[in-house]
């Protein structure tokens, strides 16, 4: 009987335990989205996956670059375009 009592005590002290901790990661949670746009959120992150943005910057590397960061040598005001599609009736 004692030894129920010590195991529902153990029991009892470790649901105290994961309720503190679960207040603690609520509240560090709010902090860090606190930090990021109050709308818009993360630029590059939603949860554990690659924001739309995010994903359009990696399809656009892969296009233009071997790696992201070798767009770093162009400005930012640099515009990347591909040709325009001609239709037979356009060509004169």
């Amino acid at each position: 009987m004692a030894e129920q009592q010590d195991y529902e005590q153990q029991i009892e002290g470790l649901h105290v335990a994961l309720a503190t901790v679960q207040r603690e990661h609520t509240q560090r949670l709010s902090e860090f989205h606190a930090a990021f746009h109050p709308v818009w959120g993360s630029l590059m992150k939603t949860g554990y996956q690659n924001s739309q943005f995010a994903s359009q910057v990696a399809r656009f590397a892969c296009l233009y670059s071997s790696h992201v960061g070798n767009l770093r040598f162009y400005s930012p005001n640099k515009s990347y375009r591909a040709l325009q599609d001609e239709m037979p009736h356009d060509v004169l």
